[in-house]
């Protein structure tokens, strides 16, 4: 599905992870407006973006490591 230049660098990948982690923060604190909540930056929001970034980086690694099997 990927040839090798799929996440060559790493500060492309950690951009990438960044950029997702923010798109995902920024739809959850939308859901929480638009259920009735305010808009502001929570524990949750950050906890929520953190972790959609750090599962972009894992799935990074997953795919760099298994590009070189057959």
């Amino acid at each position: 599905m990927f040839d090798e230049r799929a996440f060559q660098t790493w500060p492309i990948v950690v951009l990438g992870a960044v950029v997702f982690g923010l798109l995902f923060a920024l739809t959850m604190t939308l859901g929480e407006l638009v259920l009735g909540g305010p808009f502001e930056i929570t524990r949750g929001v950050v906890l929520f973006g953190l972790v959609a970034a750090v599962g972009y980086i894992g799935v990074a690694v997953f795919i760099r490591g298994s590009a070189g099997e057959p």
